[in-house]
């Protein structure tokens, strides 16, 4: 996939997860098979960012998520934020 600034991810099925928020993470319902997954805040906030935007590339989500000119190490965690939500199965990679 290259660096961190070139992953791009969407979120297919955006209608059918609710989020709800609590102080030391997010509670996700997916309402395909009635599963609940609990995420850590920032996964959350980063699949919130997903399910509200049509897609996002590595800077545009660290943008998001408040990194004001993220380094390489930042923009490295940004990346794995994206793989674990298309490991999990509510993001997929798109094209640039």
């Amino acid at each position: 996939m290259g660096d961190g600034l070139s992953v791009r991810c969407r979120c297919p099925r955006a209608f059918a997860l609710a989020l709800h928020s609590f102080e030391d993470g997010v509670v996700v319902y997916d309402e395909a098979d009635g599963s609940l997954h609990a995420l850590s805040p920032i996964v959350g906030e980063a699949l919130g960012h997903l399910i509200r935007h049509t897609n996002l590339d590595g800077p545009d989500l660290a943008l998001l998520l408040q990194l004001d000119q993220p380094d390489a190490f930042e923009m490295a965690q940004v990346r794995s934020l994206l793989n674990d939500l298309v490991e999990l199965g509510f993001a997929e990679y798109a094209l640039a």
